[in-house]
């Protein structure tokens, strides 16, 4: 794994006397190994995903987000994220706070949760400015990297208000992650247009069909039971929605996964 980190975590300072100042920043670059952390802190968190794919949790539903998504975590909300190796996920970040942060964040109309910005080359670039600050630690660093922090929350607001049909399906996505069996009828309703539209706006902005997403979600929301759980695939079924049909998991997680749910248990087990 490649990584950066400005600081060590002994390191990070929490100066409540500046207005606005970074606790760490860096980036991580997964190759082969796993990640899965929780932890509690009492600053802001803004990562912006630069290749593969994450899961993010934040109060009980999970967001999947791949290159160009961002999330943010207010100060004391439960974090807890999921990377894979294999999928060579890489990610900036920076956490950062300051007296006036949460009322920064406010002006700016920043909500913590997923953000779909148009547009990331610019984001991107201000995120490698504040950490080269740290690197070359020349006089005023501190001072000039926070000033990129401001630059890059201006940034990002920016490129959310910007027109995109990401923007447009934000509520859909939660909708279908926290319910993935919710019909294309019922997403349709949330974003006020047919589902003869709807379809066609969501293919348009995510590549794929809102069916095949929510196949996805299913399929990866079963791995992680089937790993991390004793649940049995009947029980998984039920708490998928799929009560009234327990065959269909069975035969869509084979179709996808080229196995069986209990098959992939067996080989990717990590309990005792």
């Amino acid at each position: 794994m490649k990584q950066y980190y400005a600081f060590t975590q002994t390191e990070e300072n929490f100066n409540e006397q500046k207005d606005l100042y970074i606790v760490n920043c860096g980036y991580n670059s997964l190759t082969t190994v796993n990640i899965h952390y929780k932890r509690l802190r009492s600053d802001f968190y803004l990562l912006l995903m630069t290749q593969g794919t994450g899961t993010h949790i934040l109060n009980g539903n999970r967001y999947n987000l791949k290159e160009g998504d961002m999330f943010l975590y207010f100060p004391n909300e439960p974090q807890e994220y999921l990377y894979k190796g294999k999928n060579n996920s890489t990610w900036y970040w920076v956490h950062f706070s300051g007296t006036k942060a949460i009322e920064l964040m406010q002006n700016l109309h920043l909500k913590s949760g997923p953000l779909y910005p148009n547009n990331t080359d610019k984001i991107l670039k201000i995120y490698d400015k504040m950490l080269n600050e740290y690197k070359a630690r020349d006089a005023f660093y501190e001072e000039s990297a926070t000033n990129y922090l401001r630059e890059l929350l201006i940034a990002t607001i920016r490129a959310q208000n910007q027109f995109s049909l990401k923007k447009e399906f934000i509520n859909v996505i939660e909708a279908m992650t926290s319910k993935p069996t919710i019909s294309n009828e019922e997403c349709a309703k949330i974003c006020r247009c047919s589902p003869v539209h709807f379809v066609r706006l969501f293919k348009k902005a995510y590549g794929i069909t809102p069916h095949k997403y929510k196949q996805q979600i299913i399929v990866d929301r079963t791995k992680d039971l089937l790993i991390t759980t004793n649940k049995t695939v009947s029980s998984i079924s039920e708490i998928l929605g799929f009560e009234a049909n327990p065959f269909y998991l069975n035969k869509l997680f084979k179709t996808i996964v080229g196995m069986t749910p209990i098959e992939y248990r067996k080989q990717n087990r990590t309990l005792e």
